[in-house]
């Protein structure tokens, strides 16, 4: 189950292919944590979502498989939660909601 902070992630894609994906979590002293936050353009097939951005002058991607996605959810899989300290085998299911 996910807490309030995590629940704060998103995934925004615009009209243009523009967009952002973000991640938060909480840190032992409570504190919620932008973790991951990457702006540029999306694109995607049937299988994955790809985010193309830049980072400090060098263009970089991030794919995520596509699990599903209809006119109000998209669903994709993402390992790259490290939640027993080996990293690379947890994987997790992120379900974002359209609002």
């Amino acid at each position: 189950m996910l807490n309030e902070c995590e629940k704060k992630g998103q995934i925004s894609i615009n009209t243009d292919f523009s967009g952002v994906y973000e991640r938060y979590n909480l840190v032992n002293s409570g504190t919620c944590n932008l973790t991951e936050s990457y702006n540029g353009k999306w694109s995607f097939d049937n299988s994955s979502l790809t985010l193309t951005y830049s980072e400090a002058g060098t263009v970089k991607t991030l794919k995520r498989t596509l699990q599903s996605f209809d006119d109000f959810e998209l669903r994709i899989s993402d390992n790259s939660k490290d939640l027993d300290d080996t990293p690379g085998n947890d994987n997790a299911i992120l379900v974002f909601v359209k609002q």
